[in-house]
C-alpha cells in the first residue's frame, strides 16, 4: 500500500512541477536508471531530481527558494513530501518569495521551482516571444508554396497568437495548499477543504483555485494585484507594452522592530512585489545600498517598516547621498509611539494586518511635505536633525531611563506591548520623584524674543507634529489665543510646557492641556546645568550649552488619510485656489446674468413700442 501511494504521489509530483513550475521531464533512459537506483537503495523514497527546462518550454524557468525557519501552530501542508507538518509550534521552512513550505528534513531536497526575479522572468518571456515570432516567420515563408487562402488564414492566426503573447508578460505561478480559511475558489466560487491541500494559490496575483479549476486559468494572463508597484528595468520596459503609469516601490524593513513582525513583513513584501525590491536595514546596515540602486527610477516611492527612528534613519541616508528630490515615503508602524505614522494616517501600530491592503493604501496615498529642522550646538561640531519633536527635562529623563534599560537588557523588550509597559513604569516612578524647575536652569528664545517660563515647569517640548509620545496632542485644537493652528508643512515649531509626569498623564487621557508658551521658525535654548534631552526618541544627558533649531528642508511623505487638519500653508493654498476658482465662476455667471438682463430690458422696450404702435393704429 505504501508503494502504491508513493507511486501515485510520484506521478502527481512530476505532472505538477513539469506543467506549473518549469521542471522538465526526465528521459526514459534516465528514469529507468533512477528507478533501479531507488529500488536497490531506498525502495520507499522518491527521487527529487530537478532539471532545467528547455528554452522552448512555455513555462518560465524556476529559481532557488529563499527559505526561512518558521513555526506552524496549525497543520501545514509540505509542498515536497505532500504530507502535513503536525504538532503545536512545529518547525519547518517557508519560502519568503512564493510561499513554498517544507518540513525541516525536506528543505535540502526541495527543487528549484520558486518564482524567478521579475527581470529574469520578463527576459525569459521576451526570448519566448521572439522565438515564437521567428517560428511564425519561417512558417509563413513555407506557406507561400500553398494556396493564398490558406496562407492568409495561417498568417492571421499566427500574428494573432504572437500579438496576444506580447500582452502576457506575467504568467501564473501556482503553489499548492496552505490557503486561508473560509475562502472560495476564484473560478467556481466553491469552498476548499479545511486546510486547502486540494487548492492552489498563484504567488503573483493571489488567485486561489481548485485542482480541477487550475487548467481553466493556467494559460490566462496573470495580473499581479500590485503591478504598478513593480520595478521593471528601463531596457526591458522599452520592449514591452506600457500598461499605464507605474510608481515603483522599494521597501526598507527594520527586522528588529515590532517584535516578530519584521521578519514576517520581509516575507510578505518579497512575495507580493519582487525580492529585489525589499531590503533588511539591519543586514544592509542602512538604506544606502537600496537608495543608490533605485534613486534614478522615475516616480519612485519608498515604504519604511519600522518605528519613527527607522524613518529618520532612511531620511538621514538620503541626506548623506545629497538627494535633490526626495522620493515620497510611506510607513508601516512597528515602533512604540509611532507618532509620525499616526500623523500621516498609517495607524497606531502594525498588528498583523493584510499586507496587500497596506500596498493598496500606499498606491492611493497623497504626497505631502514634512518640515525638518537642524539642531546645532554652539562651540561644537555636534548637530542633528529633528523630524518629530524634542523634549527637555522630566519627559526626556523618562525616555533616557527607558533607553538605558533597553540597551543593557534587550531581552526584556520583546514586543510593542512590553515596551509600553516599561515606559509607563518609568513614567509612574517619576511622578513620585522631585522635579527641577526649568525656569531657573533653562532659557528660550523664539524668533529673537525671550520667553518667560511659567513657575513649576518641569518639562519643555518643541513640536513639529500634532502627536507626541503615542498620540498625545500637546498643542491642542484651541483657537482662543493668537497662535496659529499646528501644521507639519508651515515651517513653524510649537513650544509647550508641562509641570511633570502626572500632568503628562492627564494630557494623554484628555483631562488637561499642555501650557502653550511659543510658536516660531527659529528656537534658541540655553542650558545652565546638565539636563536630559531627547530628539525623536533618542535621549542623552546634555552638558551645559546653547543650541539653535532652524529650518533644514522638507521631505516628501505619503499621507494615507482624508483629514486635512495637519497641513498649514499647502492646505491653505489649495483652499485659496478653490476659492479663487469659485469667485471667478461666480463673476462669470454674474456677467452672463447682466447680459441676459440687458437683453430682457431691450426686449421689453421693443414690446412696449409694438403695443403703442398697435394702439395708435386703432
Amino acid at each position: 500500500m505504501e508503494f502504491t501511494s508513493s507511486a501515485i504521489l510520484d506521478t502527481l509530483y512530476s505532472l505538477i512541477f513539469h506543467e506549473d513550475e518549469g521542471e522538465a521531464p526526465l528521459s526514459p533512459k534516465r528514469s529507468e536508471e533512477d528507478s533501479v537506483q531507488n529500488s536497490s537503495n531506498e525502495p520507499n523514497k522518491r527521487s527529487r531530481t530537478t532539471r532545467s527546462p528547455s528554452t522552448s518550454n512555455l513555462i518560465e524557468k524556476g529559481a532557488n527558494h529563499v527559505f526561512q525557519e518558521s513555526k506552524f501552530a496549525i497543520p501545514t501542508f509540505c509542498n515536497y513530501c505532500k504530507e502535513y507538518i503536525w504538532g503545536f509550534t512545529s518547525l519547518g521552512h517557508n519560502c519568503t518569495v512564493c510561499g513554498y513550505t517544507t518540513h525541516a528534513k525536506c528543505t535540502p531536497k526541495a527543487p528549484s521551482t520558486c518564482r524567478p526575479k521579475l527581470s529574469q522572468m520578463i527576459k525569459q518571456n521576451l526570448a519566448r516571444i521572439e522565438a515564437e515570432s521567428d517560428n511564425s516567420k519561417e512558417e509563413r515563408e513555407e506557406m507561400e508554396l500553398v494556396g493564398s487562402e490558406r496562407r492568409t488564414n495561417t498568417k492571421h492566426k499566427r500574428n494573432e497568437s504572437v500579438g496576444s503573447t506580447l500582452h502576457s508578460m506575467f504568467r501564473h505561478h501556482f503553489v499548492q495548499g496552505n490557503l486561508p480559511l473560509a475562502v472560495d475558489c476564484d473560478v467556481c466560487q466553491e469552498s476548499f477543504e479545511i486546510f486547502g491541500s486540494n487548492g492552489w494559490r498563484c504567488s503573483r496575483c493571489e488567485k486561489m483555485v481548485h485542482e480541477q479549476c487550475k487548467d481553466i486559468i493556467r494559460h490566462q494572463e496573470c495580473t499581479p494585484r500590485h503591478q504598478r508597484l513593480l520595478y521593471i528595468k528601463p531596457d526591458i520596459k522599452a520592449k514591452i507594452k506600457d500598461e499605464g503609469e507605474h510608481t515603483p516601490l522599494i521597501v526598507f524593513v527594520n527586522g528588529r522592530s515590532g517584535g516578530q513582525y519584521g521578519g514576517v513583513l520581509i516575507h510578505e513584501f518579497s512575495r507580493l512585489l519582487d525580492r529585489s525590491q525589499v531590503f533588511d536595514l539591519n543586514v544592509d546596515k542602512g538604506a544606502e545600498r537600496g537608495l543608490k540602486k533605485y534613486l534614478k527610477t522615475p516616480n519612485l516611492r519608498i515604504l519604511v517598516s519600522g518605528g519613527d527612528g527607522t524613518v529618520g534613519w532612511v531620511l538621514s541616508s538620503m541626506d548623506k547621498l545629497m538627494i535633490d528630490n526626495y522620493p515620497p515615503i510611506g510607513i508601516v508602524p512597528l515602533g512604540t509611539g509611532n507618532d509620525l505614522a499616526r500623523t500621516l494616517g498609517w495607524g497606531t501600530g502594525y498588528s498583523g494586518e493584510e499586507v496587500s491592503s497596506i500596498l493598496d493604501s500606499l498606491e492611493a496615498a497623497k504626497i505631502v511635505n514634512l518640515d525638518r529642522w537642524r539642531v546645532k550646538f554652539e562651540g561644537s561640531e555636534k548637530e542633528g536633525i529633528l523630524n518629530n519633536y524634542m523634549s527637555i527635562g522630566v519627559d526626556a529623563e523618562v525616555a533616557l531611563e527607558f533607553h538605558n534599560l533597553r540597551n543593557n537588557q534587550p531581552e526584556l523588550f520583546s514586543s510593542t506591548f512590553i515596551n509600553k509597559f516599561w515606559y509607563a513604569n518609568y513614567g509612574v516612578k517619576s511622578m513620585f520623584s522631585e522635579i527641577d524647575e526649568l525656569g531657573s536652569v533653562c532659557s528660550l528664545e523664539v524668533d529673537g524674543k525671550k520667553l518667560i517660563l511659567p513657575p513649576g515647569v518641569g518639562g519643555i517640548m518643541i513640536l513639529n507634529l500634532p502627536s507626541y509620545a503615542g498620540g498625545s496632542n500637546l498643542w491642542g485644537e484651541s483657537t482662543k489665543d493668537y497662535y496659529q493652528p499646528q501644521a507639519i508643512d508651515d515651517k513653524k515649531l510649537e513650544i509647550v510646557a508641562i509641570t511633570g509626569s502626572f500632568h503628562m498623564g492627564t494630557i494623554h487621557v484628555n483631562l488637561s492641556q499642555a501650557i502653550r508658551i511659543g510658536q516660531g521658525s527659529h528656537v534658541s535654548v540655553t542650558l545652565n546645568q546638565k539636563m536630559p534631552i531627547q530628539v525623536d526618541g533618542e535621549p542623552w544627558l546634555q552638558e551645559p550649552c546653547k543650541f539653535d533649531i532652524s529650518f533644514f528642508n522638507q521631505a516628501k511623505m505619503l499621507y494615507s488619510s482624508t483629514l486635512p487638519s495637519i497641513f498649514g500653508r499647502a492646505d491653505h493654498d489649495e483652499k485659496l485656489v478653490v476659492l479663487q476658482k469659485d469667485n471667478q465662476r461666480l463673476s462669470n455667471e454674474n456677467e452672463s446674468l447682466k447680459k441676459e438682463n440687458i437683453a430682457l430690458v431691450e426686449e421689453v422696450a421693443r414690446l412696449k413700442l409694438e403695443v403703442e404702435s398697435l394702439k395708435s393704429n386703432q
